[in-house]
């Protein structure tokens, strides 16, 4: 095992900001199709994994999308088709095929213009449907588009038996497209909603429509660090910070107040006009707010909240690893990685679930799910300006899900492997006295991680390894021993390293490490 090292850059909140002027929707981890508020970004799972969604304005182009007053909101139909239940999208309504039928929509393309239609599909019998352009009884139904059954459409299960099918074409000016079931196709019945057209030759996410054309607003990230969290600040709930300082506000002794994403406590009474930042007389500070704890340089200090976290960073810089370190409560944490011009260049979502490592059959199915508490990540691809979309998902929407450290930062492997022999521990700050009648009185308090590295090393990395480790000496890092263990993971210092040059190709370096609590 190679010992490899994170050094975590900076995350700040310089003016950076995410914005989309519209609502949006986005298929969420379990499938479901949801609608995210205007400024609020999505991590879409409509491939199975997970990715920050970043698009550009988009347009539906075909009014009621979703045939909420039935055949009258098709420019045609025929055959046995009618109005009837859809689940599953914003509405509840769609069109019926019980046999062969049609189903179209109206609109006055640009010819020689690209666009692509695609519609939502459920089988009645719960599969996936079969789309083809002919009579043939191994084909469900027919895209119709250019006044023709197109013969090659892409099909995505969402989830829950939903599906989408899309096709792009390039228009040669005809105005009606959509479903058509030929009298020789399969008699699997089916329903159909969400009739999408847009310009362009892709799909994108669904945008429904009532009455007239609708526009989703793009989404548009810029400056640098943090740019968007979930987490509320001033945070409530389970994990609440401090009211924001008001200059006006004449506080009490020890009343707390929050303060550029740091809590303060009163040192005095009547602290009225003295601003936390500038007046360590007046204010200590407590701790980072609950948004601002992943970030903090404390292992033990967790960011929570109900459901997810999700956050957007753009760090600046290329930047290869990231480390989620002391995770609680997480079902999966989903990580991508999104280029300004190349669009996802990275995505990954991992099970922080396992089962549990037990001796026996037994105690396999029967004993409590263990929970990852860390995810490192060392493969992500080298972009100067890219957004990180970090997302952390509780196994239930009423769980809290917590993370203490969000590293990410630029990677370094060292030597050419750990030797056996690594020795871990925690040094425990917790309190423990006994009292007069012989019981222990126990205040539980913050711990951190310890081990010891014997790191092989080539003769000729000697040097660079000894200028490396010089430069970290005072920066909190992420040291992994092996990632195959998390008890080997580390965020913090080494407390000394002593390089042994022993033969004259290799030699030796000995690190002792401590974590911060």
């Amino acid at each position: 095992m190679t010992l490899a090292l994170i050094r975590p850059s900076t995350v700040t909140d310089a003016g950076g900001t995410f914005t989309r002027a519209t609502t949006a929707t986005y298929v969420d981890r379990d499938g479901a199709l949801k609608t995210a508020a205007a400024n609020i970004p999505r991590f879409d799972y409509n491939a199975g994994t997970g990715s920050l969604l970043i698009e550009s304005a988009g347009t539906n182009l075909l009014t009621a999308s979703e045939c909420a007053a039935g055949l009258t909101d098709l420019s045609s139909s025929s055959g046995a088709v009618a109005g009837g239940a859809f689940t599953g999208l914003t509405g509840t309504t769609g069109i019926a095929f019980t046999g062969a039928g049609t189903a179209l929509k109206s609109f006055t393309p640009a010819a020689g213009t690209s666009y692509t239609l695609s519609v939502f599909v459920r089988m009645t019998d719960g599969g996936a449907p079969v789309c083809g352009d002919s009579a043939s009884p191994a084909v469900d139904f027919c895209l119709n588009v250019n006044n023709a059954n197109a013969a090659a459409q892409t099909v995505r299960a969402i989830g829950a038996g939903l599906y989408r099918l899309a096709v792009s074409f390039v228009s040669n000016g005809h105005a009606s497209l959509g479903v058509v079931e030929l009298a020789g196709n399969s008699t699997r019945n089916f329903s159909v909603s969400g009739f999408h057209l847009e310009a362009g030759p892709k799909v994108t996410s669904y945008i429904p429509t009532t009455t007239a054309a609708v526009t989703r607003a793009a989404d548009v990230a810029t400056g640098t660090g943090l740019l968007y969290s979930n987490i509320p600040e001033p945070a409530t709930g389970d994990t609440p910070d401090p009211a924001t300082w008001l200059v006006g506000t004449t506080y009490a002794l020890a009343a707390r107040a929050s303060y550029n994403h740091l809590i303060y406590a009163s040192l005095t009474a009547g602290n009225v006009g003295n601003t936390p930042s500038t007046s360590p007389l007046s204010w200590a500070v407590v701790g980072a707010t609950n948004r601002w704890r992943m970030f903090d340089q404390r292992n033990t200090s967790q960011s929570s909240i109900v459901d997810r976290i999700s956050t957007v960073l753009r760090p600046g810089g290329v930047l290869r690893g990231l480390a989620l370190l002391n995770v609680s409560q997480a079902a999966a944490a989903t990580v991508s990685v999104i280029d300004p011009v190349e669009g996802v260049v990275y995505s990954r979502t991992t099970s922080m679930q396992s089962p549990p490592s037990a001796g026996s059959w037994y105690e396999y199915f029967f004993d409590a799910i263990s929970s990852r508490s860390s995810l490192i990540l060392t493969d992500l691809p080298s972009y100067r300006d890219a957004l990180i979309g970090i997302q952390l998902q509780a196994a239930t929407a009423t769980d809290v899900v917590a993370v203490g450290v969000a590293a990410v930062g630029s990677t370094v492997d060292i030597g050419q492997g750990v030797q056996f022999g690594v020795r871990l521990g925690i040094q425990d700050y917790s309190r423990k006295e006994v009292n007069a009648y012989g019981d222990y009185e126990i205040q539980e308090r913050a711990f951190s991680r310890r081990a010891t590295f014997d790191v092989l090393l080539d003769s000729d990395e000697v040097d660079s390894v000894a200028a490396l480790l010089t430069t970290v000496r005072a920066t909190p890092c992420v040291w992994i021993g092996d990632g195959e263990y998390e008890s080997t993971v580390l965020y913090g210092f080494f407390k000394t390293f002593d390089i042994a040059i022993k033969y004259t190709n290799q030699s030796q370096c000995y690190l002792a490490l401590e974590g911060l609590t």
